[in-house]
């Protein structure tokens, strides 16, 4: 899947940004491939024991949401390349936000000549699957600013919560 670039960023250098979802009894594998000016990027060294950390959005990260089966509630995980992750649910669009608790995710940044991937792998039962509507996204932070990536931009401001960008499924088993 190819995510498309929020016209309201700030960073004029040239990036593409990919993603691979792999769903298996056992884990779920986001692959996230970015090419363009690695040097440029701002991406934070590996955490010696990664952890739950609030506001990993304010630099680089990626994203994913899944829309929960109600059609309202959903649940936001921010993945930081240090390994830090972040897990939420909403009731409703940005209203009712607690912590979800999750096992710790495996967050691996694979650096290749040229290309950076992030590989996050969570064990399945922390996102059910039941035919949601999915968001993946990704913020990359470069010296010149912010850009901000999703399968779909629903707003003139970039805005990852909004159900209709929701728009991969994944596939109840």
């Amino acid at each position: 899947m190819e995510l498309k670039r929020h016209p309201w960023d700030q960073v004029h250098q040239d990036y593409s940004i990919s993603c691979d979802l792999i769903i298996s009894n056992e884990h779920i594998r986001i692959k996230f491939k970015i090419i363009g000016n690695l040097q440029a990027l701002k991406i934070e060294s590996a955490a010696q024991k990664p952890v739950f950390r609030d506001e990993i959005w304010k630099s680089t990260c990626f994203e994913t949401f899944v829309l929960g089966a109600d059609d309202r509630s959903y649940s936001e995980f921010n993945f930081a390349p240090n390994g830090d992750w972040a897990a939420y649910h909403f009731d409703d669009y940005r209203e009712g936000m607690k912590n979800l608790t999750i096992k710790r995710p495996n967050v691996e940044l694979i650096k290749d000549e040229g290309a950076l991937s992030v590989v996050i792998e969570l064990a399945t039962e922390t996102i059910p699957i039941i035919n949601n509507g999915i968001g993946i996204c990704s913020i990359l932070e470069t010296q010149d600013g912010k850009s901000y990536w999703a399968l779909k931009h629903c707003k003139d401001k970039p805005d990852f919560h909004q159900k209709h960008c929701f728009l991969h499924k994944l596939e109840a088993r």
